[in-house]
């Protein structure tokens, strides 16, 4: 869980760096779409990674003693404000379904 849990924010912090560095640079356009991306896998990672430090944690996951039931209820909340999760994936669906993708393995960056 420990590992599960340290992959996805690694995953995460790199989806925001990039998206921050195209944001910056001014690479790619509109970035709504990858925006999205970003804020739909950064908060439901967020929700699986406190659902597992509870799971490691036991009983005491959900007490007050520990600060882990309160994040569980933030990270709730994020997945609602700036947009659902439901918002965001219909923005990713619609610009992929008009041939837009922010990846592209062959392009070259820098």
């Amino acid at each position: 869980m420990i590992a599960d849990s340290a992959v996805e924010l690694y995953a995460a912090r790199l989806l925001v760096y990039s998206c921050a560095w195209k944001m910056e640079n001014k690479v790619g356009g509109d970035l709504r779409m990858e925006v999205s991306m970003v804020k739909l896998f950064a908060t439901e990672m967020v929700g699986r990674v406190v659902d597992r430090a509870i799971q490691v944690h036991g009983g005491m996951g959900v007490t007050k003693e520990l600060p882990l039931e309160r994040w569980y209820r933030e990270s709730r909340i994020k997945r609602i404000g700036e947009g659902t999760s439901e918002i965001h994936r219909q923005v990713i669906s619609r610009g992929i379904l008009r041939g837009f993708y922010p990846y592209n393995p062959f392009e070259k960056v820098g």
